[in-house]
């Protein structure tokens, strides 16, 4: 087991990803498994390192593949929904996608690792994005992890520069 990422659907049910042997595992409150799914592979619903898990206001299922370079959304139960992404440096395009978190809105906020930048996306839709390679302010050295206040602050934890740096979309 390698567990990564976790998050809880509205029941109160917790949604874990397993690097290995690459699968979402659902528990319920107490503890009790209820379903896992995925496996090796890069077919839908398939897995190369699942290295998070958000889900949505609607409970659907949100898993970054660190491997296949997209993100796949699936059904509470573990159904496939559909999927985005693949391997590049444009704007929508992944190389390794790490940590993704919802803001108030539903905007998917995702930390593009080796692209070194955050990517923002409405439904699969790429919409924006910010920061390249660098040590300043606004600029990434392998982000891999992120999270949204209350209030939309962005917060970013960048592996390689040991730091944390806030941003405060437009609102």
């Amino acid at each position: 087991m390698h567990l990564h990422g976790i998050d809880l659907d509205s029941k109160g049910n917790v949604f874990v990803s397993d690097r290995d042997p690459n699968t979402v595992q659902k528990f319920s409150s107490n503890g009790t498994l209820i379903t896992s799914w995925g496996g090796a592979g890069n077919g839908p619903g398939q897995f190369d390192m699942p290295w998070d898990v958000a889900l949505d206001a609607q409970d659907r299922v949100y898993v970054p593949d660190y491997g296949t370079n997209r993100i796949q959304v699936f059904d509470e139960n573990g159904a496939f929904l559909y999927q985005w992404g693949t391997a590049g440096k444009g704007f929508g395009e992944f190389s390794h996608p790490a940590v993704i978190a919802f803001d108030q809105k539903q905007i998917l906020y995702m930390t593009d690792s080796d692209n070194h930048r955050v990517l923002f996306f409405n439904n699969g839709t790429f919409i924006s994005g910010f920061g390249f390679e660098g040590t300043g302010p606004g600029q990434f050295a392998k982000p891999e992890s992120i999270a949204i206040d209350s209030k939309g602050n962005v917060y970013v934890a960048d592996t390689t520069n040991n730091n944390v740096q806030m941003f405060f979309p437009k609102r």
